[in-house]
């Protein structure tokens, strides 16, 4: 399904639309229609100023990674971006383990060594007769990076806010950072 979804937004990118930042304007706009049916049939929830907060940052960072994705698909193959991103879960597993302290097994390890040699080795160019990692490798690192972050921000409301509320905060949200874009 993944797959389906990047393969679309880089038929967009290259046939409809010019500017990779038009694109997230357009999931800002659903994210706002989606928040807002969330909203009032959440009953018109109040969040207190942390939890908001908290949210807040979640939602901006959403935007930014909409525009590295949208950024690094422009410039990449669709086939070598979908490998980029199965580096995510080896982040949020590093991330983690860092900051919520969750344990690393070894059995997680094998499966690491063999998604980040995959991801290096499709990002390799061969540039005046030297390799190097192509740009779109650091943006989805970059992209992995964030994404992997709101997991751990959004941990320390979900087990205070309802998913629906969070859901409802998230779209209004995108749709206010969609005209910040705009």
């Amino acid at each position: 399904m993944y797959a389906t979804i990047n393969f679309s937004d880089k038929y967009l990118l290259s046939k409809k639309f010019k500017d990779y930042k038009a694109l997230p304007i357009y999931t800002a706009v659903a994210g706002l229609l989606v928040g807002l049916i969330v909203f009032v049939s959440s009953g018109f929830p109040l969040l207190g100023v942390k939890d908001a907060s908290i949210i807040l940052i979640t939602v901006v960072i959403t935007t930014i990674t909409q525009i590295i994705y949208f950024q690094a698909l422009g410039e990449e193959e669709t086939s070598n971006i979908i490998i980029l991103f199965q580096t995510l879960p080896i982040i949020s597993l590093i991330m983690a383990t860092v900051v919520l302290k969750q344990p690393l097994h070894q059995s997680q390890i094998i499966p690491f060594l063999f998604i980040m040699s995959g991801a290096f080795f499709v990002s390799l160019s061969e540039s005046k007769q030297k390799l190097r990692l192509s740009k779109s490798f650091y943006l989805i690192l970059l992209y992995n990076v964030l994404w992997a972050s709101l997991g751990i921000l959004i941990k320390y409301v979900s087990g205070s806010v309802p998913f629906r509320v969070i859901i409802s905060y998230e779209g209004i949200g995108m749709g206010l950072g969609g005209l910040c874009i705009y």
